[in-house]
């Protein structure tokens, strides 16, 4: 039932006044002291896990007609996390415009349940490929860093969103070479990708687009500035169209490899 103690949100996700939708609001989200009103229904059809949350209250009498019924959500979820989520659910907002943003919409997605979210996301990334980055100053960006390329990777294997996976590829793959001269950073980066939870297979595909740019232009894999233009532009076409067969059974390598074993398979980005 609904705690009395808790404030009401000032509901700027419903695209009307709450008063329009009073009848219709009849479940609360409570998040750090502040009641959300919400529609059950509405979210538990976005929402596998808000929907087995409600069935489990109802079944436990924690509903009644007269009241509203209170999902209290974990400490890891802000009222502003909150609020960015329903500005969603409601089709007040249909774009992701900042890359902060959409790690926060990821993260809650992946948490609930939330199906739809998932390519609301990949098309505002897609659109923002240059926020995003994998090394910085010759060394992998942190996990935490929400324009972790790497990061984005991991998630867009497990999500099977494919173009996101296209993108952080590209991505990865633009500042490897960038960093070509320093192949022991370069190594340290690609273990850091298993360690995200990127599969070995995309490991080996990064490690043939570099390969074969440098074999296409008759340079070392170490590629200089003006070469750089030119090999940005195969490396697209090598992810974009697999002009090349990039797996793991090019590198002869165990799928079930582990992180310490995996920079033996790549010796191919460091031969000169």
């Amino acid at each position: 039932m609904s705690d009395n103690s808790s404030q009401w949100h000032p509901c700027s996700y419903l695209m009307e006044a709450p008063q329009d939708y009073e009848e219709l609001l009849d479940t609360f989200l409570v998040v750090q002291g502040q009641q959300f009103p919400v529609n059950s229904g509405l979210l538990a059809t976005h929402s596998r896990v808000f929907r087995m949350m409600m069935m489990d209250l109802k079944g436990a009498g924690h509903s009644t007609a007269d009241e509203k019924m209170s999902i209290p959500l974990d400490d890891s979820v802000s009222a502003k996390d909150a609020e960015l989520l329903l500005s969603f659910v409601y089709c007040k907002r249909t774009e992701v415009d900042m890359v902060e943003e959409a790690k926060t919409l990821i993260l809650l997605a992946d948490k609930y349940d939330i199906p739809f979210l998932g390519p609301l996301v990949e098309r505002g990334l897609c659109r923002s490929m240059d926020k995003l980055v994998f090394m910085k100053e010759k060394r992998p960006v942190a996990m935490e860093d929400c324009h972790n390329a790497g990061w984005w990777l991991a998630v867009a294997e497990r999500m099977k969103l494919e173009d996101l996976r296209m993108t952080c590829l590209c991505v990865i793959i633009r500042d490897l070479g960038r960093n070509s001269d320093f192949p022991k950073e370069n190594k340290q980066a690609l273990v850091s990708l298993q360690i995200y939870g990127v599969t070995v297979d995309a490991v080996c595909e990064i490690a043939a687009a570099i390969v074969n740019a440098a074999e296409f232009h008759d340079v070392s894999v170490d590629i200089y500035d003006e070469d750089y233009e030119a090999f940005e532009t195969l490396q697209v076409h090598h992810v974009r169209n697999r002009t090349t067969k990039a797996s793991a059974e090019q590198f002869d390598v165990n799928l079930e490899i582990d992180c310490d074993a995996l920079p033996l398979t790549l010796r191919l980005l460091w031969l000169r």
